[in-house]
């Protein structure tokens, strides 16, 4: 007997409004939006909303699938969960499906429900991705731009060839790299402040002028006297004479 398409979209549409409520918007006759979060609002540090759209013959193939942010992950990730949704997609056709995709994708997000970074972290992060980008290549690369099925199309193993993977283990190990180094920096300069001579032999100014430190290791300088020291210090009194290497 053949699939009565347009009543199995209408039955799962009112199926999925059932379960997700305030979080399940229909768009359109074949269209939905589905707001997802591992947890509750208090416990949940990401978020994002599933958008499917329904081909004629669905479910005898699999929806037109997209997934927009709502908070807490980055494009990497989001091209993850892209992944995910088509692949889980593919094991259902024939069946009603965006309810597996969905808990699929708050299955992900359960795992990997971390904590927004903090603004000195993120500078941090920014930091590392620059430096990794100098010794890597981009995975996906063409003239018109990269699609999700694209992504979707690149193995572990290759995006391992091409550069490295930023994580939340190099990345404490990089974070503690740099922080031990405005470590030395402080400590150079408090020798510099506690030595009656040291006007005779640098400045403060003069160090950092140096050393040639980066906009972003300013940045992060200036906000660790504001955290650490109790006042305030801009970051563009060392910027003259001093050689941008992440901006070059």
């Amino acid at each position: 007997m053949e699939m009565d398409f347009v009543e199995e979209q209408n039955m799962e549409m009112e199926a999925l409004e059932s379960i997700y409520m305030a979080d399940f918007v229909q768009t359109s006759s074949t269209s939905c939006e589905i707001y997802l979060q591992p947890f509750t609002d208090d416990d949940s540090n990401v978020a994002v909303t599933l958008i499917a759209e329904f081909p004629s013959k669905y479910p005898s193939v699999i929806p037109s699938i997209s997934i927009e942010i709502n908070r807490g992950l980055n494009e990497y990730q989001r091209q993850q969960l892209v992944c995910l949704a088509h692949e889980t997609a593919q094991n259902n056709v024939g069946s009603a499906m965006l309810f597996s995709v969905a808990e699929e994708l708050k299955s992900w997000m359960m795992d990997n429900n971390v904590k927004l970074m903090t603004e000195h972290e993120q500078i941090l992060e920014r930091k590392m991705r620059r430096e990794d980008q100098k010794h890597s290549r981009n995975v996906v690369q063409s003239d018109g731009g990269a699609s999700d099925d694209d992504y979707c199309n690149v193995s572990e193993s290759q995006a391992v060839q091409n550069g490295t993977m930023l994580t939340v283990e190099n990345f404490n190990l990089w974070k503690e790299k740099f922080e031990r180094e405005i470590k030395v920096v402080w400590e150079e300069e408090d020798k510099l402040n506690m030595d009656p001579e040291a006007s005779k032999r640098m400045t403060g100014k003069k160090y950092f002028e140096t050393h040639a430190l980066s906009s972003v290791f300013l940045a992060a300088i200036e906000q660790e006297c504001e955290r650490d020291q109790g006042f305030t210090i801009s970051s563009e009194l060392y910027r003259t004479g001093a050689v941008d290497d992440d901006l070059s």
